[in-house]
């Protein structure tokens, strides 16, 4: 009896001893997945100002927007700073990513609606194969700005990590906000009421 006693205390001590190293490996799994997710975006640009003065060059909130020059799938050049008075949503994406697409005829439906009021939506393609892009702005029937960075230089400036990636900029060229991953046509009004009314 005090036999089983002792093997059912061991057995009780083993099973508090898994639980434990469960927690563990669930807490550096998260903690690693944090630093995964965040590595290369600075916590800045989750934190920052999203009003007022600009504090440099830089993809965070209330910095200025990174200028860059890349051409589109007509072969004509598009400035980011050509846009300056008016408020911009700079979308990374691909061709080949799922929630690029799924987001793609929200950023549509918004751009139509909202052009009127000076709205630019930019979106810079990292496709390494420019030809994809044409196909895919005829299959979404895609009629906002869009460039090619087949080298991922805008995309390198910016620290992009996963896509889609969206910068809110506003008419003085200040990030204002941004999003990670995809959104649907509320999310992406909801971001722009803080660059335009």
């Amino acid at each position: 009896m005090e036999d089983r006693t002792i093997e059912e205390q061991a057995a009780s001590r083993k099973g508090s001893n898994k639980w434990i190293v469960y927690v563990f490996l669930i807490a550096i799994f998260v903690a690693v997945a944090g630093y995964v997710v965040n590595e290369g975006v600075d916590i800045p640009l989750l934190s920052g100002q999203s009003s007022g003065p600009p504090s440099g060059v830089g993809p965070n909130v209330g910095m200025l927007a990174p200028d860059f020059t890349l051409k589109d799938p007509q072969g004509n050049q598009v400035s980011l700073s050509g846009f300056r008075g008016r408020p911009v949503m700079i979308n990374f994406w691909a061709t080949w990513c799922p929630p690029c697409r799924y987001e793609m005829p929200f950023m549509e439906t918004v751009y139509r609606e909202r052009a009127a009021d000076g709205l630019v939506i930019l979106a810079v393609s990292i496709d390494e194969d420019p030809n994809a892009v044409p196909r895919f702005m005829k299959e979404f029937g895609i009629t906002f700005p869009v460039v090619l960075d087949t080298d991922q230089s805008v995309a390198t400036k910016y620290r992009i990590r996963p896509i889609p990636t969206s910068f809110f900029v506003d008419k003085d060229g200040v990030i204002r906000d941004m999003e990670i991953g995809a959104m649907d046509k509320k999310t992406i009004l909801k971001k722009l009421s803080k660059v335009m009314p």
